[in-house]
């Protein structure tokens, strides 16, 4: 008789699936702490639905969160999102800089200016056509 492992195929399905969907795209996303607990809660949930409760002494007993993770023995979903992102970077690094989303993902690329620097480039152009206009003066009087 075959002896089907269904923790097994659970865990499987929750890392191939679950995780998955529930992490698509989350290189780009800012994670607050109110939304790092959400995650958390909700992977201890279905871990919980996987490994289920614990019976001693012929009580049963929920399981605490360390003995979650050390079943089921990956990183947590908060930490799996921070590696993929530092994966994202290293792969962001190695692009060409002529690469749409290479500039799109640069510093100095899209993001709009401070009002600092607005204000540094306003004197940096006055300053500029100020001695434009000095220049041309002076060379105005020494043709003369």
């Amino acid at each position: 008789m075959v002896t089907l492992d269904f923790k097994n195929t659970k865990i499987l399905t929750y890392k191939v699936l679950i995780r998955h969907a529930l992490t698509y795209d989350s290189e780009t996303w800012t994670l607050s702490k109110t939304n790092e607990q959400r995650l958390s809660l909700f992977e201890r949930k279905v871990l919980r639905c996987i490994f289920g409760a614990k019976q001693e002494n012929e009580i049963w007993w929920k399981k605490y969160n360390y003995e979650l993770y050390d079943l089921f023995n990956e990183p947590n979903i908060v930490n799996y999102i921070k590696i993929k992102r530092i994966a994202w970077a290293g792969h962001l690094m190695g692009m060409n800089k002529d690469r749409t989303l290479k500039k799109f993902s640069s510093p100095t690329g899209w993001r709009k200016k401070s009002w600092e620097t607005e204000i540094a480039m306003a004197r940096w152009c006055w300053y500029e056509n100020i001695r434009g206009q000095e220049s041309g003066t002076k060379e105005g009087i020494s043709e003369s």
